[in-house]
C-alpha cells in the first residue's frame, strides 16, 4: 500500500477523501460531472446458437454515490478495510 510505504496517516487520507468527496458533490449540483447525465447506449447481444447479433437501446442512469454531508469525524469513525 502506498500510504504505508510513504507513511501516510489514516487522518491524512481521510481529509484527503473528503476533500475528493466535497468537490464532487460540488460539481454534481453544478452538473459539471458526466455522472449527473444518463447516457443512451446499444448493446449487442450475440446468439451463440445461431451467431445473429441483435442491437438492443439501454439508458444508463447517474448513481449517487457521493454523500455531500460527510464530514471528517465520519469518516475516521469508518473501520479500515485494510490493515488498522
Amino acid at each position: 500500500m502506498m500510504a504505508k510505504r510513504y507513511h501516510i496517516s489514516r487522518q491524512v487520507q481521510d481529509e484527503i477523501s473528503l476533500i475528493s468527496q466535497q468537490r464532487t458533490a460540488r460539481a454534481q449540483q453544478k452538473a459539471f460531472s458526466p455522472r449527473n447525465r444518463s447516457h443512451e447506449v446499444t448493446k449487442a447481444l450475440l446468439d451463440k446458437k445461431t451467431g445473429a447479433v441483435s442491437h438492443r437501446g439501454s439508458l444508463l442512469r447517474p448513481r449517487r454515490v457521493q454523500s455531500p454531508d460527510t464530514t471528517l469525524e465520519g469518516l475516521l469513525a469508518l473501520k479500515p478495510h485494510f490493515d488498522p
